[in-house]
């Protein structure tokens, strides 16, 4: 489990800000929302992993608050919306892990991202934070060549 933590860390920035993530226009204009979204599939957690779910989405909010991220404890009904629907792109299991980006709009320079694991029966343990383009400066560039 560290190595997807690990491997989370390094590219998650460069998946959101180089066009790593295939942003999805979603729209519902009985509730006025529109916004754009994307799930990325992470790795799948073996059943002994599972039981520590909680625990390792209290590790990684914890690095995040090091890192000085802003991490969201509510999240707006549209989020909430937008999440749902990226999320329903895919026919997920129990103990799979995503990324989940959530945008005003294509070109967006911040959102929200999601990290879940999916627990028994298709609900899932979540933590979500505020993340922006001036934010990759918290980041070492896996890529560089120092």
């Amino acid at each position: 489990m560290k190595k997807i933590i690990v491997l989370v860390f390094l590219f998650l920035p460069y998946l959101c800000f180089s066009q790593g993530f295939d942003l999805k226009h979603y729209y519902d204009f009985s509730q006025n929302f529109d916004g754009w979204a994307c799930a990325e599939y992470i790795d799948t957690l073996d059943e002994d992993e599972l039981k520590y779910s909680k625990v390792y989405l209290e590790y990684m909010v914890c690095e995040f608050e090091e890192k000085e991220f802003t991490i969201l404890n509510k999240i707006a009904k549209q989020n909430t919306w937008l999440l749902q629907k990226a999320m329903n792109e895919w026919e997920y299991k129990e103990g799979e892990i995503y990324i989940v980006a959530c945008t005003s709009s294509a070109n967006a320079e911040e959102g929200i991202l999601f990290f879940l694991i999916i627990n028994e029966q298709k609900t899932f343990d979540w933590i979500a934070l505020y993340f922006s383009e001036s934010d990759l400066e918290k980041f070492d560039n896996p890529f560089s060549e120092d």
